[in-house]
């Protein structure tokens, strides 16, 4: 996952959806070559990282509580966002990890289902 470590409070995101969460000060934003924000932090509300991501509600607030997926910053007393570049790389980290499952060989994947004995 990739967020600004300088500019954000040092909360839990997570990179995959099973994988297990880490920490923001573990986390470099590529936008940052000297360490500075270029882009203003944008906040995006549920509704919109319903629809970017193609999760349910339900969905989202489980991943949350499981560390794995980014969590929701509080806006006022009656609101919630989402750091849209946190949403961002987790999709990526998502495309990133569906790919490298792709390119892996028919022999390694036939032996990786489970259930399947040879």
């Amino acid at each position: 996952m990739v967020t600004c470590k300088r500019n954000l409070p040092n909360r839990s995101v997570a990179t995959e959806l099973n994988g297990p969460p880490t920490r923001r000060d573990d986390i470099v934003c590529p936008s940052h070559n000297d360490g500075h924000r270029t882009q203003p932090i944008r906040f995006i509300r549920l509704k919109e990282v319903i629809k970017i991501s193609g999760l349910g509600k339900t969905k989202i607030y489980e991943l949350q509580a499981q560390g794995r997926f980014p969590m929701r910053v509080q806006i006022t007393t009656h609101s919630v966002g989402w750091i849209e570049e946190e949403v961002q790389a987790w999709l990526t980290a998502r495309i990133n990890a569906s790919t490298a499952l792709s390119i892996r060989s028919p022999d390694e994947l036939m032996h990786s289902r489970p259930g399947r004995a040879d």
